[in-house]
């Protein structure tokens, strides 16, 4: 059986390409798409072509380079290169003869023009591939001067692209790393003034990617995940420290200065592009299955999965971590805690998940993570997160 003959379409507009291929493939071609001149480098070196359609105002490079630089590939100097434009005007057929296209075509195009173009192009590249010329001495110096020099344009564009682009990759990652580190930072002084949450919040999202694992979550949903549980109380920056500290109760004016840190580490991680997840993770992190928890009375599945999972790691946490009140619950004891709570502050999938984890190796979990982000002393003053 004959393959199909394959036409590379070069067209920052995704409509000219769909009616291309729309026309061609019923007639038995095949379409290779490209919306810049770089992707149709990257098409080239994918697939050989039997002919190219190119628009001449490409978002990243002029369509003359492009074909000047398909037409100094060896195995595409007699193919057929048909010019697309919008804008016709006589004097551009110099242009595009000079740049190696064989004809144009103007858009819109009609169904009839565009297969008339491509069979006929194809069948005379076939039968003449050498294409006659009025004075072939000074078109050949001529062409031979403007393809190094376009093509070399077109190198040195690509390169310099490529060199921009990994720069930038390079720049945002190290932006991103830079946030990540002063976040941290931030956290690490919030529980140092309050020592019986030391490690609390690394825990909080070592226990969260516990869950996610365990739900089958990518490991860029992990990555967020750990985020939003190592985050998750950044807000208390925005929060009094003598209530924070207050070893007594809480008047009802303190307890509502102090359900306003959701919201705040929400407010302040929002603002990041690449932190938003995380930041609707942190502001729900007080939300309950059932609809009672805070700042929004959220419920069910109106609260992402991995926002029920810090939910619960949050809760898991405070429970088996001294308090100013308190010690450490037995694993016992916050076993039946989590089994009683499932379905009301607990998302059931997600407490089933655990409690199965727990079942498993609950003392192993504690030990291990425990001895990599200590927990704060019995002693000191505070109060509960």
């Amino acid at each position: 059986m004959t393959e199909p003959r394959v036409v590379l379409c070069v067209d920052d507009d995704p409509r000219v390409r769909e009616l291309v291929r729309l026309i061609l493939e019923p007639q038995g071609f095949r379409i290779v798409e490209a919306d810049t001149g770089l992707a149709s480098i990257q098409r080239l070196r994918e697939t050989t072509i039997d002919m190219a359609l190119i628009d001449l105002q490409l978002p990243d490079v002029m369509g003359y380079a492009l074909a000047v630089f398909i037409r100094n590939m060896t195995q595409y100097q007699t193919i057929p290169i048909v010019a697309l434009t919008g804008a016709y005007s006589a004097e551009l057929i110099p242009w595009i003869a000079a740049a190696g296209f064989d004809t144009l075509l103007q858009k819109p195009f009609s169904v009839q023009a565009l297969r008339a173009i491509v069979h006929q192009s194809l069948d005379v590249k076939r039968s003449e591939p050498a294409r006659a010329v009025t004075d072939p001495a000074v078109e050949l110096r001529y062409l031979r001067r403007l393809s190094r020099e376009m093509a070399h344009d077109l190198w040195r564009y690509v390169e310099e692209l490529n060199r921009k682009t990994v720069l930038l990759v390079q720049q945002a990652k190290v932006i991103e790393e830079i946030i990540i580190y002063t976040i941290h930072s931030i956290i690490r002084i919030l529980e140092t003034n309050e020592q019986y949450t030391a490690g609390h919040s690394q825990r909080v999202g070592a226990y969260a990617v516990m869950m996610g694992r365990r739900l089958g979550l990518t490991q860029e949903e992990l990555r967020t995940l750990e985020l939003g549980g190592t985050f998750h109380d950044l807000g208390k920056v925005g929060v009094d420290r003598c209530i924070l500290r207050k070893p007594h109760t809480l008047t009802d004016e303190e307890w509502a200065e102090i359900r306003r840190h959701p919201a705040l580490s929400y407010e302040l991680l929002v603002e990041i592009p690449f932190l938003r997840e995380v930041a609707q993770i942190a502001g729900d992190h007080h939300e309950r299955y059932d609809g009672k928890g805070y700042p929004c009375g959220k419920k069910g599945d109106e609260i992402a999965i991995s926002s029920h999972c810090v939910i619960l790691a949050d809760a898991f946490d405070a429970m088996t971590s001294h308090r100013s009140y308190r010690r450490a619950l037995p694993l016992r004891h916050v076993v039946a805690e989590i089994e009683r709570c499932t379905g009301t502050q607990f998302h059931p999938e997600v407490a089933e998940v655990w409690l199965r984890e727990l079942y498993d190796r609950g003392e192993a979990i504690l030990e291990v993570t425990h001895r990599q982000f200590p927990i704060g002393d019995v002693e000191t003053d505070g109060r509960p997160g």
